[in-house]
């Protein structure tokens, strides 16, 4: 009976649709809302505002040294050596 359960419990797992998976990691994976703020890579940091409404916020220029701890809900922001923005994601 519990090897039944356990069988009909994965099976109903299986039914997220492959194309659910994409779109379901894509909104777990932008809980810093990073995707609202990629209209802003290629400009000048001093452009734009990275406003994080109390989330942390990191500013990552070339270099520069990163803890390696995984906050979902910091906004990270990397920068080249001309203060421009090359890329803006959670973490």
């Amino acid at each position: 009976m519990r090897t039944t359960v356990i069988v009909i419990l994965t099976l109903l797992g299986a039914c997220v649709s492959e194309e659910e998976r994409p779109a379901r990691q894509a909104a777990a994976d932008d809980v810093c809302g990073a995707s609202k703020l990629q209209v802003l890579v290629g400009l000048p940091f001093d452009s734009g505002s990275f406003e994080t409404e109390g989330q942390p916020l990191r500013v990552l220029p070339p270099g520069s040294a990163m803890t390696m701890d995984h906050n979902p809900a910091r906004l990270n922001v990397d920068l080249d050596e001309a203060a421009t923005v090359t890329r803006i994601w959670c973490g």
